[in-house]
């Protein structure tokens, strides 16, 4: 039992109303007090009772007695006023000055423990317990405000990172959806080694937005002998020509640096999402939306899939790698890849857009954008369907893959509506 269980039983009035004191004593709960998310004793303004005399003070939970030493409360002047020290396990009786602290072992119904331990071992089991649909809806809204937080504060670090440019953090978020994860951090380093506005120099130019994108990611160097080589691959078309020609005049003239921490990867990787197929979807991306972020902040999810999904040049119908020729394959973005760029760099930065400027038309749009596209399919998606709890919109997703990464993976039972409301009502 640790101290968050503690915490969890104390504040819910779980336990058994009457306790005993490491020295013997009759302990009666009146009032557990206020909880304190701060420094300082864990329980303020608590009132218990021992044997006749009611005392009135702060309370301090440890899963140990002996725990005190280690949290280095002795001589801490914020503990002095403690009246009552709660724990799992009593190993040693507490003093402040010549003072014994009150110390009880928590006694509580035996089937709270049980069901807490079942939580633990079996995540999924309080799914199967939901009882309201109203309560599982109200967590699920919260879930899904926790997950666009989180990814908020990327956006919010690339504002600081670009000075307030709107527009070029736009253009790096949007760079790192596109690796999908496997590839993200590399594709984001790429986005920071060639700036927005170098690229609009030459939106009208394809092929020359391509040859930086490419020639900065590694692409369009020789790799076979040296990881560092500076040697150009050699062209087996004349595209792949024209890259290697414009790349070297375009990174003189723009004094380009090869960005740091840029290692693609491909292994056990669908060709499809191979990063320098991703990389020509990126230079489609700009070279058909001059005004990307107005786009995008004014407009709706009809035309967000229009503005990023575009046809890329003829080159990579029958490419996935440079330098190597495959089958005529479809290489523009599909539907659903789109939506997961807009739910990883749309939708956050949009809800950030309408924060910063005090617009919150601009973050329920975001809200109403993730009700209006399809739910992920994946691994957590499925496994919460195959128990009957199915994801209509990505809004609902969302809010299931927060909840499997950040709760039942984590074992925060105690921290979630559903197993907390869960163990409140065991018998």
């Amino acid at each position: 039992m640790n101290e968050q269980f503690i915490s969890y039983i104390w504040f819910n009035k779980l336990y058994f109303t009457e306790q005993k004191s490491l020295l013997g004593e009759k302990v009666e709960i009146i009032s557990p007090g206020i909880r304190n998310r701060n420094s300082g004793p864990d329980a303020f303004n608590a009132k218990i009772k021992i044997f006749d005399k009611i005392w009135a003070g702060n309370v301090e939970f440890h899963t140990n007695a002996s725990d005190w030493h280690k949290h280095n409360h002795d001589g801490n002047k914020e503990y002095d006023n403690i009246i009552l020290h709660v724990v799992a396990n009593a190993d040693e009786q507490i003093f402040i000055g010549e003072r014994a602290v009150t110390t009880i072992e928590l006694q509580f119904p035996q089937h709270i423990n049980i069901a807490y331990n079942s939580l633990q071992a079996d995540g999924m089991r309080c799914t199967r317990c939901i009882t309201s649909e109203i309560e599982l809806k109200r967590w699920i809204e919260r879930l899904v405000v926790e997950r666009l937080e989180e990814k908020t504060k990327r956006v919010e670090k690339l504002l600081q990172q670009t000075n307030g440019d709107y527009e070029e953090a736009l253009y790096i978020l949007m760079a790192r959806s596109l690796g999908f994860g496997t590839n993200s951090d590399a594709m984001e380093a790429l986005a920071k080694s060639v700036p927005l506005k170098t690229l609009l120099h030459h939106r009208d130019n394809p092929v020359q937005i391509e040859a930086m994108l490419l020639g900065q990611a590694g692409f369009l160097y020789d790799k076979t002998t040296d990881s560092d080589s500076e040697k150009f691959i050699k062209a087996t078309c004349k595209t792949e020509e024209e890259y290697i020609r414009e790349y070297k005049f375009l990174k003189n003239k723009f004094s380009l640096e090869k960005p740091k921490y840029c290692n693609f990867k491909l292994l056990r990787m669908r060709p499809s999402n191979f990063p320098a197929l991703r990389i020509a979807q990126l230079a489609a991306i700009i070279h058909n939306n001059e005004n990307l972020f107005n786009k995008i902040v004014t407009t709706d999810i009809n035309n967000v899939y229009k503005i990023i999904i575009n046809e890329v040049s003829d080159y990579w119908k029958n490419h996935y790698i440079i330098g190597k020729e495959s089958h005529n394959h479809h290489c523009n973005l599909t539907k659903n890849s789109c939506n997961t760029i807009i739910i990883n760099a749309i939708i956050p930065f949009l809800f950030v857009y309408g924060k910063l400027r005090n617009d919150p038309e601009k973050q329920e749009k975001a809200l109403n954008i993730l009700q209006e596209i399809k739910a992920e399919k994946n691994h957590i998606t499925e496994r919460f369907n195959s128990i009957g709890i199915k994801s209509k919109t990505a809004f609902d997703s969302q809010a299931l893959i927060q909840l499997q990464q950040h709760y039942c993976d984590e074992k925060r039972c105690l921290e979630c509506q559903i197993g907390y409301d869960l163990i409140k009502k065991s018998k």
